[in-house]
Parts: structure tokens; C-alpha cells; sequence
């Protein structure tokens, strides 16, 4: 069995359900435009510079850059474009732009599968809590009402690559495509507009490609590709750039609240408050977890 790369889970189960791991303030933030039961989730979409896995564009550029070399390697054997002039004079300083700033008007609301998980309430929401969705509501509805001209999104699960991957990379559907889209330039089309499909096509796939060092977290993004409505606020890192999106209510299922001191107090306020402000649509649960911090 190959281990290299861990498919992503491609079907939605029956009544399955994604977590959206967050702390108090994200909590309060995410409701706050809702009253008794109307308006919809105000989430903040994150730029993909400011994920917690600070290497994410990288490695993903990495699988590119050595995927399509290889590529190129085999091109005269399949009779397709392999001028490594251009490769080098035009593809890869194109790699090198979107790893150097490219990412920065992609945004991104991480879900996970993986509901009650110790390691995701450690590293996303420390006595924090998790949004529970229904999944297929919310996949149904997530891009609905996203306004903003120019602005495209994807809901997809993220795809994990172990250390072997290169040659595993035809798995991967943007490195099917790039045969076609490198040759296009042996049949008559101009560089400048392949490099233009081939940018589109990095862009559109990158965002959902990490490290199997993550893979236990089994997540499902949601991307968001804007140059507008862009907002920054306080961060570690600097200011951190991200997108209000809004998400309707009805896709929500309950709030759980994480393990952590004081549980039963934490319960109960958080229930009454979510209670309160969904007009008793969704209201609040309480992690299995057996673990105080």
C-alpha cells in the first residue's frame, strides 16, 4: 500500500458532520451578527500566509517545481514540449513570484473531520470550543451570498504528501493538466499565455495540498481568491490580512464546548448564549475528552 500520498476523503457520509476549532473570541465574533435565530455566521477567512503551517506555500510549490521537472525530463520520450530555456527563464521565476507573494490574496476557513480531537483543541482552541456543521448543508451553501467581483472559492478536502512524492505526483490533478498546458506552447500559443493558464492552475490547487505531518487533522478548506473587502488585524506576524464571509445559520448543528477547567460552567454560559442568539435553533454540547489544562 502506498503511503506517499493519503487520499483525501472524497464522500460525504450520512449525517456526517465538520468542526470549526476556535477560542472565545472567535466565538463571540462568529455570532455576533446573529439575533434570535436571524442572519448568518461572520467568519474571518485567513490568508494563507498566516496558517499555522508557515511552510505550506512552500512545500507546495516544492511538489510543483519538482513534479514538472520531471516532466520536462520525460518530454522527449512523449513527444511534448521540453525546452528548459523557457522552463528556466519564464516557468520557474513564475514559481518563484507566487511562492514569494502570490498567496497573498488566497484565504482560507479551515473544517476538520475530525470531531472532540485532543491534539485539535491543544493546538486551535486551548479551552476553547468547536462549531459543529452539517456537512452537506454546508457544502450545499458555504459560497452562497459571497459577494465582492473577482472573487472565487473552492470547498475541498486537503490532500496530504508524504516525503516520496514526486513520483507520485500524477495523482495530483493540476500536474495531469500541465502536459497539456506546456505543449500548448509547441502547438502556437504564446509563453505569456500559457504561463497565465499555468498560474491560475497552480494557484487553484495549491491551497489544498500540506505536509502528512498534518494529516491526522483531516481538514476540508474553504478558499477564497480576492484582491478586495480585504481587512488586517493584530497579529504575531504583523498585520494579518483576511476576508469577512458569511455562513448561514441553519447549517450549524451545535457548539461544543472543549475539555478545560470548570466545565460545567463553561456549559452553561456557553449554552445560554448560543441559545440566546440562535433563538434556541442550536445549542451547546460538551467534549468527551478527559483533559484539563
Amino acid at each position: 500500500m502506498n503511503h506517499d500520498i493519503l487520499d483525501p476523503d472524497s464522500r460525504i457520509e450520512e449525517d456526517e458532520m465538520l468542526w470549526h476549532y476556535t477560542d472565545i473570541n472567535g466565538l463571540l465574533g462568529i455570532f455576533s451578527d446573529i439575533a434570535d435565530g436571524n442572519g448568518e455566521l461572520s467568519f474571518h477567512a485567513s490568508s494563507l500566509y498566516s496558517m499555522n503551517d508557515y511552510k505550506e506555500v512552500e512545500f507546495g510549490i516544492s511538489l510543483l517545481e519538482s513534479a514538472l521537472e520531471e516532466y520536462l525530463a520525460l518530454g522527449e520520450a512523449y513527444g511534448d514540449f521540453s525546452d528548459s530555456s523557457i522552463y528556466e527563464s519564464r516557468v520557474r521565476p513564475l514559481f518563484q513570484k507566487i511562492s514569494e507573494s502570490g498567496f497573498l490574496d488566497i484565504f482560507s476557513i479551515s473544517f476538520s473531520r475530525a470531531g472532540d480531537q485532543l491534539s485539535q483543541w491543544r493546538g486551535y482552541a486551548d479551552a476553547g470550543y468547536a462549531i459543529g456543521f452539517d456537512y452537506a448543508k454546508l457544502a450545499k451553501k458555504i459560497s452562497l451570498g459571497q459577494g465582492g467581483a473577482g472573487r472565487r472559492s473552492n470547498f475541498s478536502d486537503i490532500t496530504y504528501f508524504g516525503a516520496n512524492h514526486v513520483q507520485n505526483m500524477s495523482c495530483v490533478n493540476s500536474l495531469n493538466s500541465f502536459g497539456d498546458i506546456v505543449s500548448k506552447i509547441r502547438d502556437g500559443s504564446s509563453v505569456d499565455d500559457v504561463l497565465d493558464l499555468m498560474h491560475w492552475t497552480i494557484m487553484k490547487d495549491l491551497p489544498f495540498w500540506k505536509s502528512a505531518g498534518f494529516s491526522e487533522e483531516r481538514e476540508v478548506r474553504f478558499a477564497l481568491w480576492s484582491n478586495s473587502g480585504i481587512k488586517y488585524k493584530p497579529s504575531p506576524l504583523g498585520p494579518r490580512a483576511y476576508i469577512e464571509h458569511k455562513i448561514p445559520l441553519d447549517t450549524v448543528k451545535t457548539v461544543m464546548v472543549g475539555p478545560g477547567r470548570e466545565l460545567d460552567v463553561r456549559f452553561a454560559t456557553t449554552n445560554r448564549f448560543v441559545e440566546e442568539k440562535t433563538g434556541g435553533l442550536v445549542s451547546a454540547s460538551t467534549s468527551g475528552v478527559t483533559f484539563r489544562n
